[in-house]
């Protein structure tokens, strides 16, 4: 035995895996109104800003449940 326990031989393997992995998932850069955004809280910034806006049309009714007899 060199000192190794079952399961640390493959380590370095996995952190490679791992490491590959979110170099090819990160994402760098996105173009807002044709704006190039860079960095990881601006990118989070203009996600967010997007998506909540989808999800928050002001005046526009939406179809409720209330006053419905099942």
């Amino acid at each position: 035995m060199h000192g190794l326990h079952e399961g640390d031989v493959n380590t370095k393997f996995f952190h490679g895996i791992i490491s590959q992995r979110r170099r090819i998932y990160t994402i760098n850069l996105v173009s807002v109104s044709g704006v190039a955004i860079e960095g990881v809280q601006n990118i989070q910034t203009a996600v967010y800003d997007h998506f909540s806006s989808h999800f928050q049309a002001p005046g526009e009714e939406r179809p409720s449940v209330f006053g419905l007899s099942f």
